[in-house]
């Protein structure tokens, strides 16, 4: 695998006097070696009597540029070495595309008029940097001139944007699985999203953010689409609000179930992954992400943690795995693993793959289903305290006693098949209060 590198390209400060209502930031001219490199170059100056950002499009070699991220930074440059970091306002990937596609931020593209980064003073926006991602497989060094055509009005925007990531920070996928990565956000500060932009590499499928009130309602979900399609900057439909309080949860679907080894986070498109999503939004709106927000209060947390690693230490042959299923009531929390089998297992599990860890010692008290479960998926709990858990090997649903185990109803044949006895990989149960009809989500094989 070649060797990731990453550089910061001086350019003399002649080539940021740059003063019409045009501008490209780029790589002004060098030889790229071989491998996988991370460049960076400016700093560009905004030309003098531009108020407005509004438009944005890659010109670069397809070959050549995997990715891109332009930052931006207040006042005039005080340096003439580039600084890639701080605030990112644009990203682009290659993935989807044969000519790359831009971003127009005008009323006719957005539907709202004066729509657009702030440039100069009074903004966060005075200088650029370009970092390019550069994967140079040619085994020669090649010229290259890449970067980013930038147009500016000179009338300030009535809405000023900002770019902001949700993005996971520990991708680690297993090999030979289909697997959600998961990120739990909070906003922390309202506003309201534009556009969106989807990124990860060869291994992801659908991304998406599910968004839910204050008060844990659903509600629709944010930018879905497969990462194979071209990773640029989309405008929504309609701009979305999100308020302070709101709950935000980012999804990466990966399909490694032909790969031996596992993936780990990293920016060579060919052997790591990514789980970005990007929002185009107002300046005021805040999204903090990666779990803390979520996370029990520290000394549970801690407590909890360590009751985990008691029960791995304890469990030869079960150590905890992929948890599929999870579910608590007032006393207790129940988690649902598949120890060191996965997706593909065709063999009921030799241990009790149902946890249950007191809330309040946060302790384990005790593990329920041994031999019941080929491949676990989804568990919850009903009105009455029962369990009901569902297996996407053997295509059963089991309803349970929570504290014994014991088997009170069993649903399916265990044939994959659409009959009204059979489920095709079932995945979830709900039980409705007050009359009890069960819910069963029939949805890998049948969708129903």
């Amino acid at each position: 695998v070649p060797s990731l590198v990453g550089r910061c390209m001086p350019l003399p400060f002649s080539l940021r006097g740059h003063q019409s209502m045009n501008l490209t930031v780029l790589n002004p001219g060098s030889l790229v070696s071989p491998g996988v490199h991370l460049l960076c170059y400016g700093p560009y100056a905004a030309p003098r009597d531009a108020r407005a950002l509004v438009r944005f499009q890659p010109d670069v070699n397809m070959a050549l540029v995997h990715h891109l991220i332009m930052f931006a930074s207040p006042g005039a440059p005080t340096s003439s070495r580039a600084s890639c970091g701080g605030n990112i306002i644009y990203a682009w990937a290659r993935t989807g595309q044969t000519t790359p596609q831009g971003l127009e931020l005008s009323s006719a593209a957005t539907g709202t008029a004066g729509l657009a980064y702030g440039v100069g003073p009074g903004s966060d926006i005075g200088h650029f940097s370009l970092q390019l991602h550069y994967q140079n497989m040619e085994g020669k060094p090649v010229f290259d001139k890449s970067g980013v055509r930038l147009s500016f009005e000179s009338r300030p925007p009535k809405t000023r944007l900002r770019f902001d990531v949700l993005m996971s920070t520990r991708v680690n996928i297993p090999p030979a699985v289909f697997i959600d990565e998961c990120v739990a956000c909070r906003v922390t500060r309202g506003g309201t999203v534009f556009g969106f932009r989807n990124h990860a590499h060869r291994l992801a499928r659908d991304i998406w953010t599910d968004e839910f009130d204050a008060h844990g309602a659903a509600k629709p979900s944010i930018g879905r689409l497969s990462a194979q399609e071209p990773q640029i900057i989309r405008l929504l439909p309609k701009p979305r609000s999100l308020a302070e309080g709101e709950s935000l949860e980012l999804h990466c679907l990966y399909n490694a179930s032909g790969v031996d080894r596992p993936t780990r986070i990293g920016l060579d498109e060919r052997s790591k992954e990514m789980c970005n999503q990007y929002y185009l939004s107002t300046s005021a709106l805040r999204v903090e992400c990666d779990g803390e927000v979520a996370a029990p209060s520290p000394p549970a947390n801690a407590a909890l943690n360590a009751a985990v690693a008691k029960y791995r230490e304890a469990s030869e042959g079960s150590p905890l795995g992929q948890v599929t299923g999870a579910a608590a009531d007032g006393e207790w929390l129940y988690f649902f693993h598949r120890g060191r089998a996965n997706f593909m297992n065709t063999q009921p599990l030799d241990f009790a793959p149902i946890l249950r860890f007191s809330r309040k010692h946060a302790s384990l008290g005790g593990a329920i289903g041994r031999g019941l479960f080929t491949v676990p998926h989804g568990l919850s709990l009903d009105p009455a305290g029962f369990l009901w858990a569902t297996d996407v090997g053997s295509h059963q649903v089991f309803k349970l006693n929570a504290q014994t185990g014991a088997v009170l109803l069993k649903l399916g044949d265990g044939r994959a098949a659409a009959g009204p006895s059979s489920f095709n990989k079932p995945t979830d149960v709900a039980v409705e209060r007050g009359s009890g009809e069960v819910y069963v989500a029939d949805g890998y094989g049948n969708s129903r």
